[in-house]
């Protein structure tokens, strides 16, 4: 989370709209509000933070309150979930920034803490962020497949009623750094009711100038409030 990050992402605020951006691999232990600051634009915002553990992970969420109102928050090492509601909506908004561990052992168990949390926090949920983890054999190019933890990455979708918009703009979100290695790791699920609310938002990978993973925008519309984008 260097200047030149912290830049890009002020650029994107203005050229998209955004109202509310996840960012995992802060690498930050102890992530400053000055830092913080500084991947916004001179509007108001709030934002939600887990530090990283040595220089491994880290998260960080921030939205405009004056599009989304947080009402309630849960934390652990590899996710920030925040519940409110859009202005002018009256259903429940989930948005769970996600940053999975590299260990199958410890993503099985934040899969399975995620299902419970669906089952009492109640609303229109998306999760966003770095899955570490693929789906078919085809999200994989010159990297190996690991068929177990696909299959219980399928099973937290399918248990969950998770779902995806199709993706523009690449089909891998991440690449290796000497370029030979490329997955899409990088993913955006919605539950039935937010595709049933937004069925025609659009989802979009961008090149990867800043990181070796793209930065996805998921374009939603509300009402009269415009785009909201994430």
């Amino acid at each position: 989370m260097g200047t030149g990050k912290a830049t890009a992402v002020r650029g994107m605020l203005s050229q998209f709209g955004i109202s509310f951006i996840a960012i995992q691999e802060t690498q930050f232990v102890e992530l400053s509000e000055r830092i913080i600051r500084s991947f916004w634009d001179k509007s108001s915002f709030e934002f939600s933070k887990v530090n990283s553990e040595s220089r491994s992970g880290g998260l960080l969420s921030m939205w405009n309150p004056n599009v989304f109102n947080k009402e309630q928050e849960v934390k652990s090492q590899n996710f920030i979930l925040v519940k409110g509601k859009i202005k002018g909506e009256q259903e429940d908004l989930i948005i769970v920034n996600v940053y999975a561990s590299t260990n199958q052992s410890r993503r099985r168990q934040m899969w399975d803490e995620l299902l419970m949390l669906k089952q009492t926090i109640q609303g229109r949920w998306i999760m966003l962020g770095d899955f570490n983890e693929v789906r078919i054999p085809e999200e994989r190019f010159n990297s190996q497949f690991y068929v177990i933890g696909a299959i219980c990455f399928n099973n937290f979708i399918r248990n969950g009623g998770f779902q995806e918009y199709n993706i523009g703009g690449k089909q891998y979100t991440f690449m290796s750094t000497d370029g030979r290695n490329l997955s899409k790791i990088d993913q955006v699920l919605v539950c039935g009711e937010f595709m049933a609310k937004w069925p025609d938002a659009s989802l979009m990978a961008l090149n990867r100038e800043i990181s070796d993973h793209s930065l996805l925008i998921l374009m939603t519309t509300v009402n009269r409030f415009g785009p909201t984008p994430f």
